[in-house]
């Protein structure tokens, strides 16, 4: 498990300390706020790529349009 260069221990060591000063409740509200923050990132994300690709596709699909001028 190396995501983002953190091993399993250090993750567990980092849960740990997190359970020591916040404890189960606490940790379980910050756990979920942050998967909520993720949630909302993810779809205004996933919104974002749609409406370029629909833009992309109004405005003569990009380099298919380029390149027809460059013949010309």
């Amino acid at each position: 498990m190396d995501m983002l260069n953190v091993g399993g221990g250090e993750l567990l060591l980092v849960l740990l300390i997190g359970l020591l000063f916040f404890g189960p409740e606490e940790l379980l509200k910050i756990a979920q706020t942050v998967g909520s923050y993720l949630h909302q990132g993810r779809a205004f994300w996933s919104e974002l790529l749609q409406t370029l690709e629909t833009d992309n596709e109004e405005l003569g699909g990009g380099t298919d349009a380029g390149s027809q001028n460059d013949t010309a």
